[in-house]
C-alpha cells in the first residue's frame, strides 16, 4: 500500500524570461495513484493551482518533473508583489482575502514581496476580486495571474 503522506517535490519549468529570472520552481505534491497533486500555492508557475492534479515522472530520489495537469482543482491563483514600504497596507488587504476564505504565501524576490494568493473554488471570486483590484488601483502592488479558473459573473 502505498504512503499518501509521502512528499514529493514536483519541478516546473518556467520561461527565464520572465521577471523572476527563474527557470524552475518547484512546489511539495502527493502521490494518488499514479499522479500527483499540488499542495501548496505556487509562486511563479503560470496555469497551475494549489489542489491540481498532475502527471509527472521521477527524476531523482522524491523529485518529479512536472509533464501535464490532469485535472484542475477549480482554485484560481494571483500573485500580488508589494515594496517593503508599503507592507502593512498589503498585509491589511491579505488579511481581508484570508477572511474571505482565500489562502496566501509568500516569500521575497529581488528586494520585493511577494505573495501567492489562492482564490478556493467556492470562494466569490468577485468579492475576492474586488479586494485585489483595490491593491492595484491603489498603488499598493502589482498583480500577475496565475491562472484564472472561476466563471465570470
Amino acid at each position: 500500500m502505498e504512503n499518501s503522506n509521502l512528499k514529493f517535490r514536483l519541478v516546473i519549468n518556467l520561461d527565464s524570461e520572465d521577471w523572476h529570472g527563474l527557470s524552475t520552481e518547484t512546489v511539495w505534491a502527493t502521490k494518488i495513484e499514479e499522479k500527483y497533486r499540488i499542495e501548496n500555492y505556487p509562486l511563479y508557475a503560470k496555469g497551475i493551482s494549489y489542489g491540481d492534479l498532475v502527471f509527472g515522472h521521477s527524476i531523482g530520489d522524491n523529485l518529479i518533473q512536472l509533464d501535464s495537469i490532469f485535472e484542475t482543482s477549480g482554485n484560481s491563483t494571483y500573485r500580488v508583489l508589494y515594496g517593503q514600504e508599503v507592507a502593512i497596507k498589503a498585509q491589511a488587504l491579505l488579511k481581508k482575502l484570508k477572511d474571505l476564505g482565500c489562502g496566501f504565501e509568500g516569500g521575497e524576490i529581488n528586494a520585493l514581496n511577494i505573495a501567492t494568493v489562492n482564490i478556493p473554488e467556492k470562494v466569490n471570486a468577485d468579492r475576492a476580486w474586488k479586494i485585489i483590484k483595490s491593491g492595484l488601483d491603489s498603488e499598493v502592488w502589482e498583480v500577475e495571474e496565475g491562472v484564472d479558473r472561476h466563471p465570470e459573473s
